[in-house]
This record gives structure tokens, sequence and C-alpha cells, in this order.
């Protein structure tokens, strides 16, 4: 589920920058940087949960393109953000994306890259390839080039918001680059096994980023629409919708799946458990038949005091009889009471002491059944004693071929390409061939020489010491576990009391969860494609709905600059088509109350200019009147001047 978590968190950081601003270079450059990771990211959860190595290659080559892009796109993103004079020079950086897309098509159509694939106990994983060094050195460079800019900006830089933001990018680098450098470089080129937390390290990367961005304020949205909004909204919960749902149907889906597989394994083994027990005691019964013959013990002990050839020859001859009445058996000796072998079908047995043989000192007592090393061959020895009226002659050994419980535990039918049954002794030594080797191998190397400690094993021996009610609280009897590859396995197992054996049935968790991967694929698909749907949905229904608040938007502003004779074009059935019905009749009934302010205006004018015509005429006849009282004043001076000055001549 991790790489489904930073794909979606990826596909929404992209659709979120790119949305706030796409014309700014940063915004794109940001944008493109999280949807490689989410291209990286996607890869990897389909590689990680194909059902087979056929369908993990045709996905190895996703998060290797992701890869290769996101830190091309991280470099030129950091050359942009720290004003690097390379940042706008075309020359420099065509180069670089020529050589990603040349790696790109090297992954895509030859195997020097990534070979093969390999599954460990993560899921997929990739065998690394002669050029292998050179992706991982590229990825190397260009992390490091873009953390040596970030901190000579930082040095350089006198802006404290600008110091804060770039020390949050160079901590948001460095953990995907030494995480991914370790699990992803380090780790395949030396075959050691380790979860692969590239993506998800530089997920947290892209969210450093993002935070910074917004915290300080550096990339500023041109405008944050209602359409915007809605859009990002409905984003928000597909995401959360989508996220939620595969989490509940892969844990249903799982719980239902692991109940049929855990069914099918119980039944498996207890189905082979009893075929084996049924075995073991069809070759006891055997074994009791050839012991059981009168005359055999009658000639033993004639043979046992005498010592003559007539007996030894008798008894010969009875046990090739018995030997050649039953397929399985191979060959047949007696031992007498010291552990020598002094009776046998096959010379090579004859004389040897097998008094420290446990076969020969539980034969003594009771009929038994051991799987054992015979001249580093897997044999069945069945012995027993020979008692003649009370009295113990000896043990008879059968020497049977163990094929038959071998042909049991191999069969495969039921248990898909992985799933294996075997038989463990209390020793913890294999008794049974392995399915992941031939039986060659098998026969030279495993069969009581490979001893395993696995949980699985060590739970079927519990029941060597407790009862089946005490072991329900200690262990579960089918679970998830690691066998003896190492490899995570569905398993089960059945303790065969009567042999203190465990027969172990196991397998492998990726193949017994196949449908389940294969479902949530299946699954995933279908929920990003109805969310694309759903999501360019609610972009046309922000649309619709932004649409006519922009028309009243525009239609306010028309009116603030005095223009009435606009309209609001505005035909809906909603609280919008009611608003604007308001503004219309608003802006109407201003026009009328303008218009009537206007007449009124124009009748109080022409009043105003009737009373200034009046005034005017009324200051014109006052003022000629002033006028000629001035004059007569003048003319009246003038004339008692010139009185006063006859007067003064006289």
């Amino acid at each position: 589920m991790v790489p489904l978590i930073s794909l979606f968190a990826n596909l929404f950081l992209c659709f979120f920058i790119l949305n706030i601003n796409p014309k700014n270079r940063l915004n794109q450059l940001l944008s493109l940087f999280t949807l490689s990771l989410a291209i990286w990211s996607i890869g990897h959860y389909y590689m990680f949960n194909a059902s087979s190595t056929a369908d993990a290659l045709l996905w190895k080559n996703i998060p290797t393109m992701g890869s290769i892009f996101t830190v091309i796109f991280l470099f030129h993103f950091t050359l942009f953000f720290t004003n690097n004079k390379y940042a706008s020079k075309i020359i420099y950086l065509l180069p670089l994306y020529i050589f990603g897309c040349f790696l790109v098509f090297i992954e895509f159509t030859t195997p020097f890259l990534t070979e093969s694939m390999k599954i460990t106990y993560w899921g997929m994983g990739k065998n690394t390839a002669a050029l292998y060094p050179v992706l991982s050195l590229s990825v190397f460079l260009l992390t490091g080039f873009s953390l040596i800019f970030l901190t000579k900006f930082f040095m350089k830089s006198s802006s404290t918001k600008i110091k804060k933001q770039t020390k949050l990018f160079i901590i948001g680098i460095i953990f995907p680059f030494i995480g991914g450098f370790i699990t992803q470089v380090i780790a395949p080129m030396v075959g050691f096994k380790i979860v692969p937390v590239a993506a998800l390290l530089t997920t947290i990367t892209a969210f450093f980023i993002v935070f910074s961005v917004f915290r300080y304020s550096f990339v500023r949205p041109m405008s944050f629409s209602i359409q915007k909004k809605i859009v990002t909204i409905f984003f928000v919960f597909l995401f959360v919708m989508i996220f939620l749902t595969l989490s509940t149907v892969r844990s249903a889906i799982r719980s239902v799946t692991s109940e049929e597989v855990f069914n099918k394994l119980s039944v498996t083994a207890y189905s082979r458990a009893d075929h084996v027990e049924t075995l073991i005691k069809q070759d006891i019964q055997r074994l009791s038949l050839v012991s059981s013959r009168l005359q055999l013990r009658i000639s033993l002990k004639s043979f046992i005091n005498n010592s003559n050839e007539t007996d030894k020859n008798f008894i010969i001859d009875n046990l090739n009889s018995a030997n050649q009445s039953i397929d399985d058996f191979q060959d047949i000796f007696i031992m007498n009471l010291s552990g020598e072998a002094i009776v046998s079908t096959n010379p090579i047995y004859l004389n040897r002491n097998y008094s420290n043989k446990e076969f020969y000192i539980k034969g003594k007592a009771e009929n038994s059944f051991f799987l054992i090393l015979e001249d580093d061959t897997p044999m069945v020895y069945l012995s027993g004693p020979l008692i003649l009226n009370e009295e113990l002659l000896g043990v008879i050994v059968v020497i049977s071929n163990p094929d038959t419980i071998f042909n049991i535990l191999s069969d495969t039918k039921g248990l898909g390409e992985t799933g294996e049954s075997y038989l463990v002794n209390e020793s913890g030594f294999v008794l049974s061939p392995l399915r992941f080797y031939n039986y060659s191998y098998n026969v030279e190397n495993i069969i009581l020489r490979k001893q395993i400690d696995t949980e699985n094993y060590r739970n079927s021996m519990l029941h060597a010491i407790y009862s089946d009610e005490e072991l329900k609280d200690k262990c579960e009897e089918i679970k998830i576990l690691r066998d003896y590859r190492g490899e995570n396995v569905l398993g089960t197992h059945v303790f065969i009391s009567d042999m203190n054996w465990a027969l172990l049935v196991e397998i492998d968790e990726e193949e017994a969860f196949s449908s389940v991967n294969n479902m949530q694929n299946i699954i995933t698909v279908i929920l990003t494609i109805i969310g694309l749907i759903i999501l360019f949905a609610a972009f046309f229904y922000a649309k619709t709905f932004s649409e006519p608040i922009k028309k009243l938007d525009n239609y306010a502003k028309q009116i603030t600059k005095g223009d009435l004779n606009i309209r609001a074009d505005v035909k809906t059935s909603d609280e919008i088509g009611s608003l604007a019905d308001s503004l219309n009749i608003m802006v109407e009934n201003l026009k009328k109350y303008t218009i009537e302010l206007e007449e009124k205006v124009d009748e109080r004018t022409n009043v105003l200019q009737e009373k200034i015509k009046e005034l005017e005429a009324f200051k014109k006849l006052t003022v000629g009147r002033e006028l000629r009282m001035v004059e007569l004043k003048k003319q009246i001076q003038e004339q008692q001047k010139n009185k006063n000055g006859d007067k003064d001549t006289k």
C-alpha cells in the first residue's frame, strides 16, 4: 500500500501546484517533479503486486523511467529556484533531458540496465545489469549538485525567509538521497534484500518543498477561484475515498482469500498426514506378517542353537519369498541379540553389528518405522522383535524404498506454483524432498542432511509437549511466516505423534494472494477511471457554477463604472439566477431613479435659469440707474465747480 499512497499523494501535489499558477515556471517544474514521482510509485505498485515474474517484467521499466526524470526535474527546479545562470540556457539543459530519454530507451529496449526480475520477501525486484551503475551515478550526481547549489544559495542569501525555505529543501532532499542510495544502489549491487523506500522518501521531499513554498509564500497563486477550490476539494475527497475504499476492499478480499487458502492448506496437510500414517501402519503390518511366520521363527531358533546351513537356507528362502511378495521391500536381514546381522537376503548386511542403532534397540521391543541414511541414501527401515514361546530370538529388519512416501509429499496438485508439503523429524532434519530442488539434489544434500528451525516447524513440535487445547493460546495452526528459504509463506502443520514428525504445508504469500493483488489492481484501475470521470465532471460543474458568478462580477464592475444599460445575462433556476434577477431589477430601478432625478434636475435647472435671467435683468436695471445717478452727481459737481469759479472771477 505504500507505493499506492505515494501515487495518490504525488498526483494530488501535481494537480494542486499546477492548478494554483500554471504559468509560473517553478510551478510547472514542481508539478513535473511530482508527476514523475507518481509514475515511479505506480510502477513500483504494480511491479510489487505482480502475480508472476512475467507480469513484473512488464512493469519494471516504469519505476526506472520515473526515477530518471524525478532527479532531472528536481535538478532543473533547483536551478530556477537558486537563480542559477544555467537555468534558462537550453544548450545546457537539453543534453540532460536527452540523456534521460536515452536511459529510458535503454531500459525499455535492452537488458543493459535491469536484465531480469528477482523475487524477494517484499515483492518483485530488479536484477541490476551492466549499465545500472551509470544510472546510479547520474542520480547521485544530479541530486548531489542540487544539494550543492541549494547550500551555496543558502549561504549567500540575506533573506531570512529564503534561508528557511532553502533549509527545508535541503532537508527534504537529503532523506531520499541517503535512503534511496542505500536501497536502490548499494543493496542491489551487493545482493542484499531490503525494502525499497526511495519513492516514499522522495514523496516526503515533495511535501517538504510544497510546504516550504506555501509556508514562506514563495509561489503565489494567480488567483484561487471558486472553480479551482471546488475541483481541489473534489480531488482531495476522491483521494481519501479511493484510498479508504482500496484499503477496505483489500482487507476484506485478503481476509476471505486467507480463509480459503488456509482451509485448502489445512485439508491438504491433514489428508497427506493421514496418508503417510496409513503407509507407515501398512508397512508395519507387512513387517508383522513376515515376523509372525511360525516356521521362520522355529528355524531361526534352531539356527541360533546349531548354526546349520539347512536352517539358514530355509530362513533365507523364507525371507526372499516375503521380499518378492511385496514390491516395496528391497532387503531383509535378521540380527541376533548382540545386534549382529546373521541372516540376510543381501550379503552386504551380514556380520555387521547394529547394536548401537536405534532401529535395533527399539526393534527388540516393538515393530517400528525409521527413515535413515544407508550409504548416503535415504531408506525406510522397519524393525521388530522375533519371539517364539515368549523368548526373544532376535530382531528382523525390512529395508524399504521411501519413494511411496516421497511421491505423496511431492505431489503439487492444488498447491500452485510455489506450494509444497514436506516432513521434518524431531531434530529438525528434512525427511522428504523439497520442491525448490531437483530430486537428485534432494537425495544428496537435503534429506536427513538439511536442518531447519522455522516457526512453522517449532509450532508443530509443541504438540509433543502440550495438548491441543493448551496450544490454542500458544500458537496459530495456520499463519503467515518465514519458510526455510527466508520467504514469506502461508503455512500450516500436522504433528504425526507416532513418529514425532512434523508435516508442513506451505505456499508463498505472493502466490496465495495473487488473486487479491489482481483484484486490487483491477479495482484500482476502475476507481481511478471513475475518479477521473468524477474529477472532469467536477471541473465542468465548477465551471458552470463559477461562470455565472464571473458574469455577475463583470456586471457589477460595469455598474460601478456607471453603465446602467447592461443586463446580467444569467439564466439559471438557482440562487445565482435569483441574484442576477435581483441585480437586474435593482439596476432597472436605479436607472429609473436616475432618469427621474435627471428630469427633476433639468426642471429645477430651468427654473433657476429663469430666476437668473430675471436677476440679470434686474441687475442690469439697477446698475443702469446707479450709473445714471453717478453721472448726474458728476454733472452736479461740475456745475457747482463752475458756479464757484464764476463767483471768484467776479
